[in-house]
């Protein structure tokens, strides 16, 4: 595995106090509310380029040429937005291309229940956003809340 890049915010603004004073207030709302793995969440969004990365390839020594022609230009952002909960259950993606109008081949191959959209960067958008909240809520099973009577709805 390679290592992942972390944006200088990030790697700048982590403080030991702040880390301890965020897991304590945590571990009072998931006190206080009786909430358990399958109510706890992560989300986040992530480019994928579609042009691919240039192979590595062996050549004879002395050799400076290798046929092999590979594409120079930038690719086109698609957007993933993933969701899992801690104990594994996971919300269908949504899937944003970059491009004015949806079209129905970009649905093939795609998980069930996929929620796309498009948008002139490719990005999530306003929009987009409410519409993932929307799919997010709508995807969740709230059976869990119904079956134990001691959890609070937040």
């Amino acid at each position: 595995m390679n290592p992942i890049n972390s944006s200088m915010a990030i790697a700048t603004g982590f403080c030991k106090e702040k880390f301890v004073l965020f897991f304590n207030k945590l571990t009072e709302l998931v006190d206080n509310y009786n909430i358990t793995a399958d109510l706890l969440y992560n989300v986040d969004e992530t480019g994928i380029g579609t042009v691919h990365k240039p192979k590595k390839f062996l050549a004879l020594k002395g050799k400076h040429q290798v046929g092999s022609i590979t594409s120079g230009e930038r690719g086109v952002n698609t957007t993933a937005i993933c969701c899992i909960n801690a104990v594994g259950s996971f919300v269908p993606p949504m899937l944003i291309f970059k491009r004015k109008r949806f079209k129905n081949e970009l649905k093939d191959s795609a998980p069930p229940l996929t929620v796309f959209g498009c948008s002139d960067t490719g990005w999530i958008t306003k929009d987009l956003f409410t519409l993932w909240i929307s799919h997010f809520i709508s995807s969740l099973c709230l059976k869990p809340l119904a079956e134990n009577p001691e959890q609070k709805k937040l």
